[in-house]
């Protein structure tokens, strides 16, 4: 419930998400909408993508707020001298047994 929370979203929903997959097809008056449940491979897809894209999101915002604190810090939007501050994100790591 924690994580669905911090999400925005409730439990079930999140769960339902991680679960399952919505096939939409036709249009107007023609349309139907099946849900059908994920496999345990496919379920962990799901959940390894939606934790990589957390991930991205929280990288992102981590970059701009860096960012937006030199800019505010130096008093200058175009002056990207003054301060740097390098963040590497090295893809891959999180497939080793120990990081």
């Amino acid at each position: 419930a924690n994580v669905a929370e911090a999400l925005g979203t409730d439990a079930f929903s999140l769960k339902r998400s991680l679960t399952t997959r919505t096939i939409t097809s036709g249009i107007q008056r023609r349309m139907s909408t099946i849900t059908v449940p994920l496999d345990y491979v496919q379920a962990m897809y799901t959940r390894d993508a939606l934790a990589k894209a957390l991930y991205e999101r929280l990288f992102n915002w981590l970059v701009g707020k860096i960012n937006s604190g030199l800019r505010r810090a130096t008093g200058k939007e175009d002056n990207h001298d003054l301060f740097v501050i390098g963040l590497l994100d090295i893809y891959g790591f999180e497939i080793f047994e120990h990081n």
